[in-house]
């Protein structure tokens, strides 16, 4: 699905959050699941590894990482945030 401009989204907006290996991200869609160009907030981070094979990472470092992903994202959004 194409992305599309802030001015031209449809709201309401929702912020979609992706945490992977090896970043968090949050990214806005509009109410028809067009994502919104230029909305992107990604941070990177490394998973801590075991001896075993297995990965970890401190949750509350993850939660730290996701609630500024969020904030990221409301920033670019700008006075889109409050509607």
């Amino acid at each position: 699905m194409p992305s599309i401009a802030l001015a031209d989204a449809r709201g309401p907006l929702i912020i979609a959050l992706d945490a992977g290996t090896s970043s968090v991200r949050a990214l806005a869609y509009d109410a028809a699941g067009h994502a919104v160009r230029e909305t992107e907030e990604q941070i990177p981070y490394r998973l801590e590894t075991t001896a075993d094979g297995g990965a970890t990472f401190p949750a509350d470092a993850l939660f730290d990482l996701t609630v500024r992903a969020i904030d990221g994202v409301l920033q670019r959004l700008g006075d889109r945030s409050r509607a």
